[in-house]
């Protein structure tokens, strides 16, 4: 059962990020139309990605481990496969 589970949770993730790859090339073609230049696109999608980041890492929450308490993380991580189940 763990297995199905790892290998549904895998596809579900090959899903995700082919249909975000698929929406960014449809983006970059319309870019290329209209005369964008690949590497301008390719940087612009960096720039982008650099930006993304800084914003998750600025409402990230912060979640202290005290080794001596691993329980709430126990809880996290139940709480986080429950829905994979």
């Amino acid at each position: 059962m763990y297995i199905y589970l790892e290998i549904r949770s895998l596809i579900s993730n090959i899903v995700v990020y082919t249909v975000l790859a698929g929406a960014l090339l449809e983006q970059a073609e319309l870019l290329l139309d209209k005369g964008i230049h690949p590497i301008r696109i390719a940087d612009g999608f960096e720039l982008a990605a650099q930006c993304a980041v800084k914003h998750l890492e600025k409402i990230a929450d912060s979640f202290p481990v005290n080794s001596d308490n691993l329980e709430p993380l126990i809880q996290t991580a139940m709480t986080a496969l429950g829905s994979k189940m």
